[in-house]
Formats: structure tokens, sequence, C-alpha cells
């Protein structure tokens, strides 16, 4: 099991556009910016790192290591 602190780059980036798309489908994403966002790639990754603080992943949590 992995942190959020321990991903890889593609793990980072993948969990980034998890975040984008849950809280674009919910109408959180521009309260919780403060702004209208119009890509993921926007999204600081710290903001997604914080937000995963407290969960640890394993290498089948992403698409990108099968």
């Amino acid at each position: 099991m992995k942190s959020v602190h321990e991903l890889s780059q593609d793990e980072l980036n993948e969990l980034r556009s998890r975040w984008y798309s849950q809280h674009e489908d919910d109408g959180s994403l521009e309260e919780i910016m403060g702004r209208e966002v119009e890509d993921e790639e926007d999204i600081p990754i710290d903001i997604v790192v914080a937000y995963y603080e407290d969960t640890y992943f394993v290498e089948e949590d992403f698409f990108c290591n099968l």
C-alpha cells in the first residue's frame, strides 16, 4: 500500500482526473476552486494530495498500472 505522497506522476494525474470528475459531477468544483475551471490540468496537484491525504492505494487502483 502507498500513501498519496508515494504515487508516481502518472498515478497522481489519474487521481487528479478522478477528483476533477467527482467534483464536476456533484457541482462543487467551482465552489472548491473559487473560480471556474476549464480543464482538469488547471487543478493543482497539492489540492488532490491534500484531499487524499488519509487514503492508501494499491497498484490495481490505477488504470495506468494495468
